[in-house]
C-alpha cells in the first residue's frame, strides 16, 4: 500500500494501481478484507471512478463489520449515495445502539444533506441538542445545530451555534466558511 501512495505522489497512480494489484494477486488471500480496505483507500485517495462502488461492496459484505460501517461515513466517494449512507447509518445504529453519538450525527448530517421539511428539522434539532448533552466537547453537533436554526430562520441561535462549534474546533476551515456567510 505504502509503495502504491508513494507512486501516485510521483504522480504515476497507474503504475501505484499495478503495484497494488500484483501485491494483493500474491498475497491477497491471507487478510482480504484488509486487502480490500486498503485498495477502497488507494482508489479513496487518487479519486478513482471506482472508489464508491468499492466501498459500497464492502460495506454489504460486512455488514456486522463496526469498523467498516463507521469508515464508510467518512469516505467522500460514497456521500452522494445517499441510499448507502442510510444503509449504514441503519448497520450502525444495530451494531451500537439506540444511544450511540455515530449513528445519530450521521442521521443529522444525512438529513441536513437532503430537502429537510421544518418538521425534519425541529427533530434533528432536538437529537442534536440531546447529543450536545451527552458530549458537549464535539464541535460537529454545534454546527449542525446552527445549520438547522439557519435554515429555520433562527439566525441569532445559527450564529450563537456556529461560534461555540468554532471554538470546540477553530482549525474547521468550512464551519468558519459557514459562520461567515451567516455573519454577511
Amino acid at each position: 500500500y505504502a509503495e502504491a501512495v508513494a507512486k501516485f505522489g510521483d504522480h504515476d497512480p497507474a503504475a501505484g494501481r499495478k503495484l497494488f494489484q500484483d501485491a494483493k494477486a500474491k498475497y491477497g488471500s491471507k487478510d482480504a478484507l484488509g486487502w480490500n480496505l486498503s485498495w477502497a483507500r488507494y482508489l479513496e485517495l487518487t479519486h478513482d471512478p471506482q472508489a464508491a462502488e468499492t466501498w459500497t461492496s464492502i460495506a454489504n459484505a460486512n455488514p456486522k463489520n463496526l469498523q467498516v460501517q463507521q469508515m464508510i461515513l467518512q469516505m467522500q466517494s460514497v456521500q452522494s449515495d445517499r441510499d448507502l449512507i442510510a444503509k449504514t447509518i441503519e448497520r450502525l445504529k444495530a451494531l451500537t445502539g439506540q444511544d450511540a453519538l455515530t449513528w445519530k450525527l450521521a442521521q443529522a448530517r444525512l438529513t441536513l444533506t437532503g430537502k429537510p421539511t421544518d418538521q425534519d428539522l425541529a427533530q434533528i434539532s432536538i437529537q442534536l441538542k440531546q447529543i450536545i448533552a451527552q458530549a458537549g466537547d464535539l464541535a460537529e453537533p454545534y454546527a449542525l445545530l446552527g445549520e438547522c436554526y439557519d435554515r429555520l430562520g433562527n439566525l441569532d441561535q445559527a450564529v450563537s451555534q456556529l461560534q461555540t462549534a468554532i471554538q470546540k474546533d477553530p482549525k474547521n476551515v468550512s464551519m468558519a466558511i459557514y459562520y461567515a456567510g451567516l455573519l454577511q
